[in-house]
């Protein structure tokens, strides 16, 4: 059930996007929102990032682009095929993306809220320099 609530968010930020730009843009930030998420559900519950990103990530994959691409190309259009494969590509590239970013920043966010937790309780001091 907690792994749905990041599918919801990544399409509620996606909905939320304005789409006169690009699509992978508006994507890039669903996929950053929806692993940050997935990071946040993953310390809570103390399971790996990656089973509450797998279930946010799907809503956002871009079946539809490689279904009319794949079309396109057998009807002929090799233009339309191939302006669509690269806009599926790119969506697929902004996805890893968000993903990526949102890892990062997650890892820093949180190792260094627990760094300073640490340091405060004196479990845990950084080595003086010789």
């Amino acid at each position: 059930m907690l792994a749905s609530g990041g599918s919801a968010l990544g399409w509620a930020v996606l909905q939320a996007m304005p789409q006169s730009g690009s699509p992978a843009f508006a994507t890039f930030f669903a996929a950053l929102a929806a692993g940050l998420y997935a990071e946040i559900a993953a310390r809570v519950r103390r399971r790996p990032a990656t089973l509450y990103m797998i279930a946010s990530i799907i809503p956002l994959v871009p079946g539809g682009g490689m279904y009319y691409t794949m079309l396109s190309s057998l009807e002929g259009s090799t233009y339309r095929s191939v302006e669509l494969g690269l806009s599926t590509i790119m969506t697929a590239f902004a996805i890893a993306a968000g993903l990526a970013i949102s890892n990062v920043l997650a890892r820093m966010v949180f190792s260094s809220t627990i760094y300073s937790i640490l340091k405060k309780r004196k479990i845990f001091q950084k080595p003086d320099k010789l």
